[in-house]
């Protein structure tokens, strides 16, 4: 049976976090932002936009893990379970957790469902309890000699 959504994408419309200009990925790569570079925060002594950019620009010639994008301004992170990558890394990390979902979405659907009555439970005995403490204040005790 064919899949009616991209799991990709919606794997990364969920599992994505707020971007950085600057990002390393899991496979190692660092990915830089070029574009609205003129933008970043600079303190007074610290390298110019202009010799940053170059720097960079030097060292990705030899370097192919330095990723340099001049198209956007920043890059969203896909995160799960302690893994981040950098959306659209060709290195595309997060492709065996997708796989992993997909391929056991059966068992994670099951782990899920009974997962879900118990925390029900444990939450309905803590709303209990969180109800009695509020309704049930001792009053102190006045009858000291």
């Amino acid at each position: 049976m064919k899949w009616e959504i991209d799991m990709d994408s919606e794997f990364q419309r969920i599992f994505t976090e707020a971007g950085q200009t600057t990002l390393e990925c899991s496979c190692g790569r660092e990915h830089i932002a070029m574009h609205g570079m003129d933008n970043w925060d600079f303190d007074e002594g610290e390298s110019t936009p202009e010799e940053m950019r170059a720097d960079w620009e030097e060292q990705a010639k030899t370097n192919d893990m330095l990723v340099l994008d001049y198209e956007y301004d920043g890059f969203e992170m896909v995160e799960l379970g302690g893994n981040y990558w950098v959306a659209g890394c060709e290195c595309r990390g997060w492709d065996s957790a997708v796989n992993l979902l997909v391929n056991n979405r059966r068992k994670i659907a099951e782990f899920l469902i009974a997962t879900s009555k118990e925390i029900k439970r444990v939450q309905a005995y803590e709303d209990t309890m969180d109800i009695l403490k509020d309704e049930y204040k001792p009053k102190p005790y006045t009858n000291c000699p």
